[in-house]
């Protein structure tokens, strides 16, 4: 942002400030930049147009890491398969093997701001079990092993079995630095924020 308004003020334009402009997890990175401990540039920003931002998260994170992003164009290698499920993978274990080692991947999961009951075990009508129950998703459905609604399938982490490489332990870690991430910026946004979603 720095290097923007230089570069534009070197070239004789007046640009005290931008506009940030952003797209899903954007928006999340935008209200860090804005963040007085972390990117500190609130005073060099105009106002923020925030596309489809999962601000307290997105659910969709926890099912694409469990079942992936299930297109059936992929496996037929149609022209219509998601770009995301090439990139990210079609099924749970690929998903897992790429957000599952990544902060920023783990960041998009719903948040403590996201509320409980959001995962539910249904039959019909009747709700079965719903996580989670304390405020806590982190404790109650990422880290929790062994159980068939835990978030981090641990075979899934480290699908080429490196050695000293990727584990539950080390994605726990990134867990708890998301969480903190979400925690730092629950409360930040920028007073001229605009939002829309498709």
């Amino acid at each position: 942002i720095k290097l923007v308004i230089k570069r534009y003020e070197s070239q004789g334009f007046q640009c005290e400030k931008v506009i940030l402009v952003t797209h899903s997890m954007g928006g999340l990175v935008a209200r860090a930049v804005i963040h007085p401990k972390m990117g500190n540039l609130s005073d060099k920003v105009l106002g923020i147009v925030h596309g489809v931002m999962p601000a307290i998260g997105a659910g969709a994170t926890y099912k694409r890491m469990r079942c992936g992003f299930e297109d059936p164009g992929l496996v037929s290698l149609s022209p219509k398969s998601s770009i995301a499920a090439k990139v990210l993978g079609n099924f749970g274990r690929e998903v897992t093997a790429i957000l599952g080692n990544a902060q920023g991947g783990l960041e998009l999961l719903p948040s403590q701001a996201y509320g409980d009951h959001w995962l539910r075990a249904m039959q019909g009508d009747k709700t079965l079990m719903s996580l989670p129950r304390n405020g806590d998703p982190y404790q109650e459905i990422y880290k929790v092993r062994g159980k068939w609604y835990s978030l981090l399938q641990e075979e899934w982490l480290n699908p080429a079995r490196v050695t000293d490489g990727p584990n539950f332990l080390k994605s726990a870690d990134l867990l708890d630095k998301a969480k903190a991430f979400h925690s730092e910026i629950r409360t930040t946004y920028h007073p001229l924020g605009y939002a829309h979603y498709g």
